[in-house]
């Protein structure tokens, strides 16, 4: 099953959220309270989907690694959707194609926040 955490965008789950991450230091993907299933939302959660090609010129490893997937998958790079996941211990890039199935991860570079 894969989830997603859904921050909350106003009122007392705004409030919880907030006290979490700046009083607790506790990151959103560490909410468990705001994980939310991503079969059914799949739609909305792809807002969220970065910009690979500005990722691939900036990260000549990442674009080696989305490229081989690419291949691997006979896909290109408008037949997929990206979304960054970031975790505690590594980010990467989770490659969907458009009706919601996972084709495969691409490592990012770990820091806090978005790829």
């Amino acid at each position: 099953v894969y989830v997603y955490a859904q921050r909350p965008d106003s009122g007392p789950g705004f409030e919880r959220f907030t006290r979490e991450v700046t009083e607790n230091q506790i990151p959103p993907h560490e909410q468990v309270w705001l994980y939310q299933p991503l079969s059914g939302n799949f739609a909305s959660i792809i807002r969220s989907s970065i910009d690979i090609e500005e990722v691939m010129k900036t990260n000549s490893e990442m674009k080696a690694d989305i490229e081989r997937l690419l291949d691997k998958t006979n896909s290109s790079l408008d037949d997929n959707y990206y979304l960054p996941l970031t975790s505690r211990y590594r980010n990467v890039v989770l490659v969907f194609d458009k009706q919601g199935s996972l084709q495969g991860t691409v490592n990012a570079p770990y820091k806090s926040g978005d790829v």
